[in-house]
């Protein structure tokens, strides 16, 4: 199991990969006849055959002597709080099939804690937000205006917007949509009568045909 750029659900959580990786692999066949695989197996996968599948085989992936002291701690208090969950439920299977990424409360890495009371300990992560939105703010320099050119070369549908054989509708609000020549009736005369835009006046936008 791994994270690469971007995760299939966009939101980074390692443990709900888990447990989609769980779900997908549960049952190999259609004939039933094997048994499903179970939350431990499902662990294993993501730690010790993690370790080895990124070239850190018998380094890490389980709290043993010889291995480098990695370790996180998951409170399942938020888990457990739900009522239709057993009192005695067995931990792991609760870790796989219910718990997220922000259960994760501190993290060891190398004998270190990096994340201590669901806060990192090594980076400043508001003055980080800070600094990304600052840079964002400024807009892009005029040596990223290079890069649409390269797209154009690379994409046809990004040398006009739009791709062959379709027009592109505008509104004044800088919206762009395009849209086929075969669109339904009714799709057209939504378009022509407006969509609501959100404001507060209860004024609708309107798509104009170029």
């Amino acid at each position: 199991m791994g994270l690469d750029d971007k995760t299939i659900n966009d939101d980074e959580d390692t443990v709900m990969e888990l447990r989609m990786m769980h779900k997908v692999h549960r049952l190999h066949t259609f004939d039933l006849a094997s048994p499903a695989l179970s939350a431990y197996e499902a662990l294993e996968i993501a730690m010790l055959n993690g370790g080895t599948a990124t070239g850190f085989a018998n380094e890490v992936g389980a709290l043993v002597p010889g291995m480098k002291g990695d370790a996180t701690l998951v409170d399942l208090d938020r888990v457990a709080r739900d009522p239709w969950i057993d009192p005695e439920f067995d931990i792991a299977d609760a870790f796989v099939e219910r718990a997220m990424g922000v259960d994760v409360a501190t993290v060891v890495i190398g004998g270190k804690i990096v994340v201590e009371n669901y806060r990192p300990r090594t980076i400043d992560v508001e003055g980080l937000y800070r600094e990304v939105r600052e840079f964002c703010a400024k807009g892009l320099t005029p040596s990223s205006g290079r890069a649409p050119t390269c797209l154009a070369r690379s994409n046809p549908m990004s040398k006009h917007g739009t791709a062959p054989g379709t027009r592109a509708f505008s509104t004044s609000r800088s919206i762009v949509l395009t849209a086929g020549a075969s669109w339904p009736a009714s799709v057209t005369a939504l378009l022509s009568s407006g969509l609501p835009s959100g404001r507060p006046d209860g004024q609708r936008s309107r798509l104009a045909v170029h």
